[in-house]
């Protein structure tokens, strides 16, 4: 199966990317190791909304997966076709 590239472009692969840039600076401290990244939590949501990633708007959540060709990326039926070519 191909590795899945999830771009900073949607909020999935920046939050993924924003959590290991500030797990690998904070990972020295006790504090640091305990923070969790979400896109209810604070810290993470206010970015979202900084970077344009934040909507409510299903359509245009749609035009951004379709642009990138990851619609589907996440159906059960999708991956178990991948595992089985």
């Amino acid at each position: 199966m191909p590795l899945l590239i999830l771009p900073r472009s949607i909020a999935i692969g920046d939050l993924i990317a924003y959590a290991n840039e500030n797990t690998n600076e904070k990972a020295t401290t006790r504090e640091g190791r305990m923070d969790r990244y979400t896109f209810a939590g604070a810290e993470y949501f206010k970015r979202m909304k900084e970077v344009g990633l934040y909507t409510t708007n299903i359509n245009e959540v749609e035009i951004r997966i379709k642009k990138l060709n990851l619609d589907g990326a996440f159906n059960k039926d999708t991956q178990l076709q991948s595992l089985n070519n």
